[in-house]
């Protein structure tokens, strides 16, 4: 008797992952989940930026200026991230290229900024 009730249990739960298996997608890595990879992998950049902005401060490679130029550009990229976020719930590949672009414009002229010592001219 409980032999049978075991491999019922056990027929019944290998049916049960059967229809997750066929439902996953492997090239879903969960943009339309938020606080899944594809909406954390931007939090990254953002920290890295706002460090940036903050060290190039502390440091005198930006004035009080350029530190804002480029906090309202950073802003205006959180700004884009949320409104592709909230516009259909999933952030698509030319949504996600777009804001690795912005991103990697950013980060270039607060390098070059830095390196220069005296910001964005």
């Amino acid at each position: 008797m409980k032999r049978k009730l075991v491999a019922a249990l056990a027929f019944v739960g290998a049916l049960g992952a059967f229809p997750m298996a066929a439902n996953a997608n492997p090239y879903d890595r969960g943009y339309g989940v938020p606080g899944a990879v594809g909406y954390s992998m931007f939090e990254d950049d953002i920290r890295y930026a706002r460090q940036g902005i903050r060290h190039g401060v502390r440091d005198g490679a930006f004035n009080r200026r350029e530190a804002l130029r480029l906090n309202r550009e950073l802003e205006r990229t959180i700004d884009l991230l949320r409104f592709y976020r909230n516009d259909d719930g999933y952030l698509s590949r030319s949504e996600i290229r777009d804001l690795n672009r912005r991103f990697a414009w950013l980060q270039d002229n607060m390098r070059v900024a830095h390196y220069r010592g005296r910001g964005w001219g």
